[in-house]
């Protein structure tokens, strides 16, 4: 059920993923996505910075930064998830 205001919805099953809003949601998230974050590499500067349900990803170069993108989406292809590129702007 949703609620809005003073009004609520009817009641519907979800029948996927976690609830939004959930405590346990970010944690359930983290455990997993949780080898994306091994994919950061030191010592070429790329880095895979996790909170909550977003995924930041920093890189030296726009081709460091294309790489270390294309692994993340394999993984993610791996486990039937996608990147949405259009959910954040790129800052410059």
């Amino acid at each position: 059920m949703v609620s809005h205001d003073s009004s609520w919805s009817h009641i519907f099953n979800i029948a996927l993923g976690v609830r939004q809003g959930s405590v346990l949601s970010p944690l359930l998230f983290e455990v997993y996505i949780d080898d994306i974050g091994r994919l950061q590499n030191n010592r070429i500067g790329t880095f895979v910075v996790m909170y909550a349900d977003d995924i930041l990803l920093l890189a030296p170069s726009v081709t460091a930064l294309q790489k270390l993108l294309w692994v993340c989406e394999q993984e993610l292809d791996s486990i039937d998830m996608v990147v949405n590129a259009k959910s954040h702007p790129v800052c410059g």
